[in-house]
């Protein structure tokens, strides 16, 4: 298995209240100056997928 969770390089943050992502959506350049990569909203309902492991695209909020 290939799981960026695996290999200690992801997390995700129970988000129930949609607080992180509010957060995330106001500072967007917190991704890139932090070095992590989000996973899309639409795929993670309730939580906040982070990690830290560069996604194929580069880019900074990614579909699973």
């Amino acid at each position: 298995m290939n799981s960026a969770h695996l290999h200690c390089q992801a997390a995700d943050f129970y988000d129930t209240d949609k607080a992180i992502r509010k957060f995330i959506l106001e500072h967007p350049s917190v991704l890139e100056e932090c070095d992590l990569y989000c996973e899309d909203f639409v795929y993670t309902p309730t939580w906040v997928h982070l990690q830290s492991r560069p996604t194929r695209s580069g880019k900074r909020m990614f579909k699973p």
